[in-house]
């Protein structure tokens, strides 16, 4: 009869299953190794071609004297010395050693023949194609259930579980790693009440409290599979989360399903690699993408070689034969089949895109893994990549530390074709980052996302208004979500509930801060995202895990066809940080977020003082001269020339000592309510008329909403007098959103102990003002060549009124049911 083994090896034996329980195979196993070696019986009995792929795997299996590579002693039917064997038996026990045997070495065979014939026939060789250089993974996978807790109870089966596992390995081939399934526990969840009890970021944490202990153990990967969670799957150190409802964002060339493809990004997390923005990358967050780089690769190599329960294919083969040889004919046994399950994995996907490809206009990545280990290597190494697009124009693009000893870049053109690039290291004698010479190729967009199809926004040469790369006109309309990267707007229901609800409404823009926020000291808890503060405590270096939480918002907004308008910090960080680390704040943003469509704003009220400071004057003179350091720097290191501002306490151009370093005026014009009116008229028309010419956007004025205050009648005057003035768009806000307060946790006080009131954030996105504002921009784009209107003004009339409210006075009624534009 035959027997199948969990790795689809078929094996004969006399008559009955052969069954887990080593006890019951002793008799047999130990005539079997005697009969090897008396005989001999080995590889040697398939007729291979010695220089065939075959041969090369025969080779691999029979490297050294094994119990199934040794040397025959003898062709004769007569007895060996110390064999109690009759003959019969042996050649009996011979034939079923080498059908066992052969039947593993020729499955090994033929899978990796077949996997190195499809990987030829694709373009595309596996990174690791000698067997020896595999990394052998244990892994043990956990299906929770709990009664009564449909949301713990998973519905995965075994099989499910196998088809999981194989696609696993067909992903992580690419850097040599199998991973193979030591146990399946199919188990009742610890704990459950714990977890159902929290939502939110707290959840992550109560995850592990489901995991019974008697499975737990620290000499391989465990992966647990329930049914619902607030992500797709999570790494926490200890152990690997997935909900089996998973459900992803399908790429070009990506996994045809989503548990393989969420299995395998975690288990990147827990080699050490962080996430991507290359969407096609296996750690980009939510996408279907499989495909690791080549730093990626070394990287997670090196990391795996440092466990000392993950062992290369070589070592495991040595194992096994050591094992036979010393008479533990079962161990050895399944490690052949370990082997055997290794040749048969598929060799990784079945299509790769041109390596190093990208569309026009979309971000690619490149990571650069650092052989050489720096003890700070925020601070000791700067790392550039000079790119070269096909038209010979060579741009210098910053890489960021992302994290240990790697380092990535970004870059972008609209250039068709092949671009070079080559890395210039700091430290030049790192062979591992310094002088790196390869090519991208640039591909045409096909799709329908504006900043792809028509390129990046700039300023136009008439500068009143911004334009795409390819002349056409771009209406400003944003929104201000100051907070936006905080946890308190959470990622990814919340962030992506708000960005589809302004995209609906005609928003084409975000300002949103890069960690370091308004209205609160330094490292406040309400500023912090799921990774923590964007710097160490004491400001020594960049925290690159908090802003690969924010590379997926700001990633977002793009894919959603609204551009970031990053303001580096609020205007009084800069005393706390100090000028030169305020530049390599910016050096960093730059690096990770200039190859997207982005508006820079230097910084958020660049002259005011922090709050409660005792020496403002002193502190806003420095703040002056300080963001005009930071903003001539920004320039210069910025090889993608985005439109460059300060957001303003009232005009930009009066922020910086040289106002010729900003590409477009800023504006703040009050929030309080009509009596703000004057103001925002009188400072539009001074923008307009002041030199240098530049666009003019009012970036804040009354939010609506703001103590109760400025409400949609308002927002309509509001961008109405803005946009017929001559301005190049408009900025709404909405208290509750730029703060973002939540229904459990309103934000709280400021500072200077006031409060700004406490709708929330989803509340607030529903204010009428929003939609009247979106439906401005929408009107102007309909009545066409909307750039090329004038203002006209025309002496105002005089209403006579009742002395009363300000709204009566100024000769305004707020009314609550405005019809629409």
């Amino acid at each position: 009869m035959t027997a199948r083994s969990q790795y689809g090896v078929v094996c004969k034996t006399e008559g009955k299953h052969r069954t887990s329980n080593i006890e019951n195979q002793t008799p047999k196993w130990a005539r079997i190794h005697a009969a090897i070696r008396c005989s001999g019986v080995g590889c040697s009995m398939l007729d291979v071609p010695p220089g065939s792929w075959a041969g090369r795997i025969l080779r691999w299996l029979s490297a050294q004297p094994s119990a199934v590579s040794a040397r025959r002693t003898s062709r004769t039917t007569e007895p060996a010395a110390g064999c109690s064997l009759s003959p019969r038996e042996r050649v009996r026990v011979r034939w079923n050693t080498a059908l066992l045997v052969g039947r593993i070495v020729a499955f090994v065979t033929m899978a990796f023949t077949a996997m190195i014939a499809g990987a030829q026939l694709l373009g595309s060789p596996p990174v690791t194609t000698n067997l020896n250089d595999y990394l052998l993974v244990p892994l043990r996978v956990h299906l929770l259930s709990a009664k009564e807790s449909p949301d713990i109870s998973t519905t995965l089966t075994d099989k499910d579980i196998a088809r999981i596992l194989g696609k696993v390995n067909r992903v992580w081939a690419q850097a040599g790693l199998h991973f193979y399934l030591e146990s399946l526990a199919q188990e009742e969840a610890a704990n459950p009440e714990l977890f159902l009890a929290h939502e939110g970021p707290a959840e992550r944490f109560a995850l592990l409290s489901l995991r019974p202990e008697e499975t737990k153990a620290s000499n391989l990967f465990h992966v647990y599979y329930l049914k619902q969670m607030t992500v797709n799957g999570i790494f926490l150190g200890e152990a690997i989360f997935v909900k089996d409802t998973a459900s992803l964002r399908e790429v070009e060339g990506g996994m045809d399903e989503p548990l393989p493809r969420v299995t395998s990004h975690e288990l990147g997390h827990a080699f050490g690699l962080a996430h991507r923005q290359d969407k096609t990358n296996l750690m980009a967050s939510g996408t279907t993408g499989i495909w690791l780089n080549e730093g990626e690769v070394r990287q997670v190599r090196a990391r795996a070689k440092q466990f000392p329960w993950i062992e290369p294919a070589s070592a495991v083969r040595q194992k096994a034969d050591e094992w036979a040889r010393t008479g533990k004919p079962r161990e050895a046994e399944a490690l052949y089949q370990r082997l055997a399950a290794l040749a048969a994995a598929e060799n990784g996907p079945e299509r790769k895109p041109e390596p190093n490809a990208a569309k026009a206009n979309e971000m690619i990545e490149l990571t650069f893994a650092s052989t050489k280990t720096y003890a700070d290597p925020f601070n000791d190494v700067d790392l550039d990549v000079s790119f070269t697009a096909p038209d010979g124009r060579t741009v210098r693009v910053p890489a960021f530390w992302a994290g240990e000893q790697t380092w990535k870049a970004r870059y972008a053109s609209s250039k068709i074709g092949r671009h070079r690039y080559r890395t210039e290291c700091s430290d030049k004698t790192n062979r591992s980052l310094h002088s790196l010479a390869s090519v991208i190729e640039v591909n045409p967009y096909t799709g329908d996302n504006p900043f792809y199809l028509h390129g990046p926004i700039g300023v136009a040469a008439d500068k009143k208004h911004f334009e795409h790369a390819d002349g056409k006109p771009f209406l400003w309309l944003a929104d201000t979500w100051w907070m936006g990267l905080c946890q308190r707007l959470s990622w990814p229901d919340d962030f992506k509930t708000l960005t589809a609800d302004r995209v609906e409404k005609g928003f084409n823009v975000v300002q949103i801060v890069a960690g370091l926020y308004p209205d609160m000291p330094a490292f406040d808890g309400r500023g912090a995202n799921e990774a923590g503060f964007p710097w160490t405590t004491n400001y020594s270096r960049v925290n690159p895990n908090y802003f690969d939480a924010a590379d997926r918002r700001i990633a977002w907004l793009v894919e959603s066809g609204i551009a970031p308008c990053i303001v580096g910090a609020w205007g009084y960080h800069l005393p706390w940080l100090g000028v030169e680390p305020m530049k390599k704040h910016w050096r960093y943003l730059v690096a990770r977020y200039g190859a997207y469509p982005v508006f820079w704003c230097v910084a958020g009220e660049g002259l005011m003082p922090y709050y409660l400071s005792h020496t403002k004057s002193e502190d806003a003179a420095f703040q002056k001269k300080g963001w005009t350091e930071v903003a001539a720097y920004l320039r210069g290191i910025d090889p993608f020339h985005h439109p460059i501002s300060i957001h303003p306490t009232d005009m930009a151009r009066r922020q910086l000592e040289d106002a010729g370093l900003l590409d477009f005026d800023m504006l703040q014009t009050g929030h309080s309510d009509r009596a703000s009116i004057p103001n925002t008229i009188n400072l539009v028309r001074a923008s307009r008329a002041a030199a240098p010419p530049m666009p003019t956007i009012n970036a804040e004025v009354c939010y609506e909403g703001i103590l109760d205050t400025c409400f949609d009648d308002l927002q309509r005057f509001m961008v109405w007098s803005c946009l017929l003035s001559g301005t190049a768009g408009h900025t709404y806000g909405a208290n509750g959103i730029w703060q973002v307060n939540r229904r459990d946790a309103a934000y709280g006080k400021s500072p200077h102990g006031g409060n700004w009131g406490n709708t929330s954030w989803d509340d607030a996105m529903r204010l009428p003002g929003s939609r009247q504002v979106g439906l401005a921009k929408k009107f102007l784009e309909r009545l066409g060549a909307w750039w090329e209107l004038e203002p006209h003004p025309i002496r105002p009339l005089k209403f006579q009124s009742a002395k009363g409210s300000p709204a009566r006075r100024c000769g305004f009624r707020r009314t609550t049911s405005s019809p629409p534009l």
